[in-house]
Parts: structure tokens; sequence; C-alpha cells
């Protein structure tokens, strides 16, 4: 991890408390720091840093910096360095302090993937300020001896450690976008015939794959005993690491997802119903399965329109082509009906980029417009803070 510290009002015991960061955590991270913006573009472009973690508050440069953050797609953490406490905000309010936070220190702050505050009366301000909910502490052990210099950093890089696990599928690159994709169609299909030759030579380069992300993002979604068996399906070895045990910060009001099937009646057929629709080339169709399917997309399409659509309900949807027997006539007809047709086929075009959802399996001719991509970017942010 590259962390790069930013601090430019020239205090001193801020500056210390930069430079015993830099010196511990030297050893088990790539630091650097930067006290004004010439030195801090500088550094951007020489370390390409992962986080820029802003100290103290009320400088132009400090927005100067945070503005640059958010242009280069770099995120951002701040200690205010007590400097948000109620009685320094009253100092000169009207005058300086007012005109600074509604230009630009209340965006700093809310803007910030975590604030990271040294003690608790400190951490009941800022949640009195309500500009930002993910405040963490972390004492300073300069000022305190209740925690060694070795211990403030490490809990200080389990908070960056936290802030690189969170929207990780904005840090996700292509090939491991692909690989997840693959996988879940891997641990969908149960064989590894189903993969074509793109989606199988995404793992004859596995070092292009950033496996730690992979893992945390399947598992934030909730999909990881898919991917688990599309792991070994493919005969991969399983990821070192733990997903379980990285922690990330939620979106407010994060609601867990409920499987789709939940609120739906309608029971599989065991093959042998009397609904059961013979073709002529032999072919054995289910009402049953039919119903259940466009029931499956009416539950789809109220998540939309709430915004709660997440990638674990169109990895069940997928199964639920590759498995049940859906005859396409009577489902095009009943989705007509409920004027649910386009809408099914967009989220059809879903289902063939992120789980490798092959057109025999649609009842519906995939639809690839706007509106589908209005829907993809619902999946992609639910998990957005």
């Amino acid at each position: 991890m590259r962390i790069l510290h930013f601090h430019s009002d020239g205090n001193k015991t801020i500056a210390e408390y930069v430079a015993l960061l830099c010196r511990v955590m030297g050893e088990y991270a790539e630091v650097a720091a930067a006290n004004d913006i010439k030195s801090l573009t500088r550094q951007i472009k020489q370390k390409r840093p992962d986080i820029i973690h802003l100290h103290g508050c009320w400088t132009m440069q400090n927005a100067i910096a945070a503005m640059i953050a958010k242009r280069k797609l770099i995120r951002t953490v701040i200690t205010p360095h007590g400097q948000l406490e109620p009685w320094i905000i009253r100092q000169h309010y009207i005058r300086k302090k007012l005109p600074r936070i509604l230009l630009y220190q209340k965006t700093i702050v809310n803007r910030a993937y975590s604030v990271i505050v040294m003690g608790k009366m400190e951490e009941f301000h800022l949640k009195q300020l309500k500009w930002n909910p993910r405040i963490e502490t972390a004492y300073n052990s300069i000022i305190t001896d209740t925690i060694t210099e070795e211990d403030m950093c490490r809990t200080i890089y389990g908070i960056y450690d936290k802030v690189m696990n969170t929207d990780i599928l904005k840090l996700m690159n292509r090939e491991t976008i692909n690989a997840t994709s693959a996988l879940i169609k891997a641990g969908l299909t149960g064989n590894h015939l189903w993969l074509n030759d793109h989606e199988y030579g995404l793992f004859r380069t596995p070092n292009n794959i950033e496996w730690d992300k992979l893992t945390a993002y399947v598992h934030q979604e909730g999909i990881s005993d898919v991917v688990t068996k599309g792991i070994d399906v493919l005969g991969l070895p399983q990821p070192d690491t733990a997903p379980t045990e990285k922690p990330f910060y939620h979106p407010k009001n994060l609601i867990s997802p409920e499987p789709l099937s939940a609120s739906i009646s309608i029971k599989k057929d065991k093959g042998n119903s009397k609904d059961n629709k013979e073709t002529a080339c032999g072919n054995i169709f289910s009402y049953t399965d039919t119903l259940y399917f466009t029931e499956m997309m009416r539950n789809v399409r109220k998540l939309t329109s709430r915004r709660r659509l997440t990638l674990s309900h169109i990895v069940e949807t997928a199964d639920t082509l590759r498995t049940r027997a859906i005859d396409e006539g009577k489902a095009a007809e009943i989705l007509r009906g409920k004027r649910l047709y386009k809408f099914t086929g967009r989220i059809m075009q879903l289902l063939a980029d992120m789980t490798g959802l092959e057109e025999g399996f649609m009842p519906v001719p995939p639809i690839n417009d706007r509106q589908t991509n209005r829907i993809k970017t619902i999946i992609n942010k639910h998990l957005e803070i």
C-alpha cells in the first residue's frame, strides 16, 4: 500500500506526528510526505499513492490537495488534529470559519473515506457535526502513553486497509472484473467446458488477476460460494486471502439483499406434473417454472425501482435460467402482458455481461441501451459509500 501524507499549515506538532507515521509505518508500507502543492504533485507522479492522508483543517492548500486527489481518483483520509472542535470553529466564525466551511472544509471531510480522530471527545464532536459518519479513533502516542508508536501506526494502517476494501469494484482492473464473470459462470454451470477460449485465457496469465480484490468483492456481494465453486471447477488454487476478515465501510442505510425467491410462492415441479409440455424436438417445458421466472422478473423490476438490485440477484437469475425448464414463448407472452418484456431483455444483457449467460438460455433477446447501463450502474454502485 502506498500512502502520501499532506500537511501545509506549518504546525510543528502535526509535522512531528507525520514524521513518526512515516518512520514507523515505513517498515511495512510505502510512505511519503509533502507540505506544499508542488511537492504533492511531484510525489503523486512518482509514488502513485493509493491514499492521500490530509492533516489539519482550514487551509486553502488542503482544499487544493483534496481537489487534486479527487481529479486523480485517489482516496483521501483526514485527521483534523482537533481543529474541528466546537471551540475552534467558534473562533472568528462569521469572518473566517463559516466562509471556509461553505467553500471547502465540509466538502473535504464529507468526501474523505475516513476521518481519524485522536480521542473520544473529538469523536463525539465530529459525530455532532454530521459531516462524515465514517469516524475512527487512533490515539496519538506523542501526547499519551496509553498507546505505543507501533500500536498507533498499526491502528491507522488498519484504517487504510478498511478504506481500500471499500468501493472495491472501482479499484479492480479489467482482467479481474472479467475473471469474476468467468468464475461465476464456471460456478453456476459446474463444468469448465462451458467457458469459451477468451474466458479460459484470463486464467493463463493469473498474475494479471488481483485475487485479494476479487475475493473481497465477491464476499461483499454475497456470492463467495459460487465463485469458490468456480475456482474448484477450473482447478485453480484457492486464494490465500480470507475476505471475511477484511472490514470495509458500508453505505448509509445498507440493507442486506434477500433472495429473489423469498417472495415467490410458486414451487418448482418435479418434472412429471401435468403442466409440463413436450415439444416436437423433445424439449420439456414447465408452466410452473415459466411462471416462477416471470415472477422473478417482477421482483427484479421492483428492486431496480428502489435501487436495491445487486449482483447476487443477477447470479440468482442466471442460475434460474440455467436450471429451470422455461417455455420461451409462454414467458414472452406473460412478460408482455405484465409490461416486462423490454425490461427483461435489458436484464438478459446484464446476465451475459456479468455471468456469461449464453443467448440459448435467454427467453427474451438481450437489449443493450441506456436503460441497460442505468440498471448496471445501480448494481455496481449499491455498495458505494
